[in-house]
């Protein structure tokens, strides 16, 4: 299911931001955006960033929209830090998707509202350094709109020595640090408390650790 937004008016979009702070349960209700936010979740908009990207990488823009009881939705918008102009691109919408379990049980409160759909706007980057807000603008049937907003963070890069021109990344899987020395401990050895040896990887020039989350969030807002 494809669907291309009609344009917002000024007024619209405003009186939509206005709904959102005033009455964040009016329908239609945003349960979800992605990327992922405190600022939505919990409107906390102080760091850390819980979703982070490289200038220009590519990530969706997604929100849950529900609409009130004998209603549709008829369109979504994006707009990013506080801009009355949408995001380029087109809309697509999807029917929620409900995760059962083995026995074909739901666990409770899964259960979206008829109607519920899945808005994304895909493969969107930006190449401004900084922490940006987008905001989903949601309309329906009888014209009522609503809106809510989450951040993200673009992560500067700075350029130091001479350019790569080939790289390649090793990617354990459930590769940490504990492990790495148990593999240590098992090839080398061990001998007061420490291995006979490194391994090879332990002698590359450059070595990364990383935290990750996935950017496709289930919880909703609290």
């Amino acid at each position: 299911m494809k669907t291309t937004t009609s344009t917002i008016t000024r007024a619209a979009f405003a009186a939509a931001l206005f709904a959102g702070a005033a009455a964040a349960d009016a329908a239609p209700a945003i349960s979800r955006l992605t990327p992922p936010s405190a600022l939505f979740s919990f409107a906390d908009a102080t760091p850390p960033i819980i979703a982070r990207f490289l200038p220009g990488q590519r990530f969706d823009l997604q929100t849950t929209v529900s609409p009130d009881s004998g209603q549709t939705i008829t369109g979504v918008q994006f707009f990013l830090d506080g801009s009355a102009t949408p995001l380029a691109g087109t809309v697509t919408a999807a029917p929620v998707t409900v995760a059962k379990f083995g026995d074909g049980s739901l666990l409770k409160g899964t259960v979206p509202p008829a109607g519920s759909l899945i808005f994304s706007l895909r493969a969107f980057s930006s190449v401004a350094p900084g922490v940006h807000t987008f905001t989903a603008v949601a309309t329906q049937s009888d014209a009522l709109a609503i809106s809510a907003t989450g951040n993200f963070e673009v992560q500067a890069i700075g350029n130091v020595g001479r350019k790569a021109k080939n790289i390649i990344i090793f990617i354990g899987d459930g590769l940490g640090a504990s492990h790495r020395t148990a593999a240590r401990i098992m090839k080398h050895g061990i001998q007061q408390g420490k291995a006979n040896a490194l391994l090879s990887m332990d002698q590359f020039p450059v070595t990364g650790l990383i935290t990750t989350a996935s950017v496709d969030s289930r919880h909703h807002r609290v």
